[in-house]
């Protein structure tokens, strides 16, 4: 369904699909929208123009067994996944048609109506795949993103695009060129898992899109490192000097932002310098084993193995998008200043070697690993450590930044390795988790993120689609029934008729607020990102 926008005779309600057990079955996200003269319309796939939104109806066949309309927003019974597609048909034959093609699931879906803006100007489409044959999954999930989309849309301008990095990921990229030629493309893999508000997670493909008009909705650019000498900062600047260009010189009100591991600090640099002052959000592409085997997807059938892609939304464009990045800890008193480092290794903190301080501060959790050297990082997901810039009490550098610790170096003088830079004169200090656990503070975070990404928004503009960046180690900490319990309970009802991609990611990136009121964009680790498109 489109919805158009005119002055006269708002309508506030449009209908949003829940497709109950979507774990299993395909999910994609798509937006569109246009202006009409005259008044605020529905306009559904099968011609159907109305004026107000029809009566509900009952469809019945292979794909949908109930649609119906109903006075309150709803969320679905526990176990439901994420909505399947947003700005459907509300005809007869438009909702039993649109119910049908979500997915292809032989399921009962229920067509609920939600506000929406009076100024909304996406429509939004999501699928999802688990089938192991990836050209297969591909296929599903751009036909569950398509099916979100007005029949006659024009080619979509964004696909958001994620995949499990158990899969071949060039192939991947391959299908997904063949199933959306000409539509750029920014994505990344995803460990482990994808994820769902109805908390369902399997290894699978996953895709969104928009469309708008201009100015420019969205421009987009990549850069890899091999191509400029291996260098991550000097990629992200050329990355960065390509959207100046793509926009034309306009500026941007925010930049999405994927990239691969151990460059992320220089690639935000990078921005900041080309783009200062515009707020950056996004993630690092993650694998299963820490074993090099991330990818960006940034279209073309190409995959990047170490590089940066960028999306930049120009101020006053048709898309619009605003992220928030959480990290759920408090202080626990327990710190020490870095007076030694190189990179992401601390090697002593208060003058002594890092491995033994750390361990120290945890208690026995380390010693293990302490008298050998060794991975920490299962020990160290459930205990974060902090890194505050000597350099925090001016306005613009950020206040402490969660890190999650990776490896601690062998006796007698062992450093501890971690997920991002620190310098000497840094402190780095002992958190503790919101809520007493692990599990408590993702799932606040999920909350107070998307909250805040919302607010972000353009006036009068609801979220359309939404993406949730998981910090995997995050994920490790809870375990698989605290992550299941924290996407039902916060991501679900957060986001109840916004169809939501979530990634598990090997870092996260967002402004984080100095103490005068500015802020900068960071790289952080344990952490929750949001960002919502509208």
């Amino acid at each position: 369904m489109e919805r158009f926008h005119c002055p006269t005779e708002p309508i506030r309600r449009c209908y949003s699909v829940y497709v109950p057990r979507v774990a299993h079955h395909p999910p994609t996200i798509l937006f569109h929208a246009r202006h009409e003269h005259g008044r605020q319309l529905w306009r559904g796939t099968d011609g159907g123009v109305w004026g107000v939104p029809p009566p509900g109806v009952v469809a019945t066949g292979r794909d949908v067994a109930v649609v119906r309309r109903s006075t309150q927003r709803r969320v679905p019974p526990l176990g439901a996944g994420v909505a399947a597609a947003a700005g459907l048909p509300v005809g007869r034959k438009a909702a039993a048609r649109r119910a049908g093609a979500v997915g292809g699931v032989p399921r009962r879906a229920v067509v609920y109506p939600q506000r929406m803006p009076l100024t909304a100007t996406l429509a939004a489409g999501f699928g999802l795949s688990a089938d192991a044959d990836t050209p297969t999954a591909v296929a599903e999930a751009v036909a569950g993103a398509k099916a979100g989309l007005p029949t006659g849309s024009p080619l979509p301008v964004l696909a958001l695009v994620s995949a499990t990095a158990h899969r071949d990921l060039d192939a991947f990229a391959v299908a997904l060129d063949g199933a959306l030629p000409g539509v750029p493309v920014h994505g990344l893999s995803s460990c482990g898992a994808l994820l769902t508000g109805g908390g369902g997670r399997a290894r699978r493909a996953a895709e969104a899109a928009a469309t708008g008009s201009a100015p420019p909705p969205i421009v987009t650019a990549s850069a890899a490192d091999a191509d400029y000498g291996g260098d991550a900062g000097t990629a992200a600047a050329a990355a960065a000097a390509a959207l100046t260009a793509a926009s034309g010189g306009a500026p941007l009100g925010s930049i999405l932002f994927a990239a691969t591991p151990g460059g992320e600090e220089a690639a935000l640099a990078a921005l900041a310098a080309e783009h200062p002052g515009v707020p950056v959000t996004g993630g690092t592409a993650a694998d299963n084993d820490v074993a090099g085997g991330w990818r960006l997807l940034v279209g073309g059938g190409a995959t990047v193995a170490a590089g940066t892609a960028l999306v930049g939304f120009p101020v006053g464009g048709a898309v619009a998008a605003s992220g928030a990045l959480v990290m759920p800890y408090d202080p626990t008193g327990v710190s020490g200043v870095v007076t030694a480092a190189v990179g992401r290794r601390v090697d002593t903190i208060d003058g002594a070697p890092a491995a033994g301080v750390v361990a120290d501060w945890v208690g026995g959790a380390l010693d293990a690993a302490a008298a050998t050297g060794g991975s920490v990082l299962a020990e160290m997901s459930v205990r974060p450590l902090g890194v505050t810039p000597a350099a925090a009490a001016t306005d613009t550098d950020p206040p402490t930044v969660s890190v999650h610790a990776a490896e601690l170096g062998p006796p007698p003088d062992g450093g501890v390795s971690l997920f991002k830079a620190v310098s000497v004169g840094d402190t780095l200090s002992v958190l503790a988790p919101w809520g007493g656990t692990s599990a408590a503070a993702a799932a606040t975070a999920i909350t107070d993120a998307w909250a805040a990404a919302a607010a972000g928004l353009p006036a009068r503009r609801d979220p359309a689609a939404g993406l949730l960046l998981y910090c995997g180690g995050m994920a490790m900490a809870v375990g698989t029934d605290g992550l299941d319990a924290g996407l039902r309970t916060a991501l679900g009802p957060a986001s109840e008729g916004v169809p939501t991609l979530g990634v598990t990611v090997f870092g996260e990136t967002g402004v984080v607020g100095g103490k005068g009121g500015g802020g900068c964009s960071a790289h952080a680790n344990l952490a929750i990102g949001v960002v919502l498109f509208g």
